[in-house]
């Protein structure tokens, strides 16, 4: 069985916050616009608020919800939980990088800071150790 250390397991753990809370809200974006009535002209009902055909009503209907959803409890926890997803991941990347070999440590570091694609192969890679098997 891998063992996991505190930065994957908090990782993990924001991860799964963050992926809850966004699915509660594109369901509460739904039920907005549900609760509204709100429909393309085609009289298909939009999934989301930018996908509402009609520009002025999208504009409109986006800036309703977006106000209704800040100053809900849901929008505040979201607002929290990506703000320690981004923390869970710098400490992650963090760890990352202390065990690399010091060669390419200082490359990798710049390319965490500059190279989306890098760092997301960074984060995979660390998620698959086994924390028994870094030697400190």
């Amino acid at each position: 069985m891998r063992t996991y250390n505190k930065q994957q397991n908090d990782y993990m753990k924001a991860q799964a916050l963050l992926e809850t809370l966004e699915e509660e809200a594109k369901e509460a974006e739904q039920q907005f616009i549900i609760d509204n009535n709100i429909k393309n002209p085609d009289g298909s009902t939009p999934t989301r608020t930018w996908a509402i055909d009609d520009d002025e009503l999208a504009e409109k209907a986006i800036e309703e919800f977006g106000a209704i959803f800040d100053e809900s409890e849901l929008g505040r926890s979201l607002t929290a939980a990506r703000t320690a997803f981004k923390e869970a991941e710098e400490k992650l990347l963090s760890y990352a990088l202390s065990i690399a070999p010091a060669g390419p440590r200082a490359t990798l570091e710049k390319a965490t800071k500059t190279n989306w694609k890098i760092r997301e192969q960074i984060i995979e890679a660390v998620l698959k150790l086994d924390t028994r098997t870094v030697k400190r």
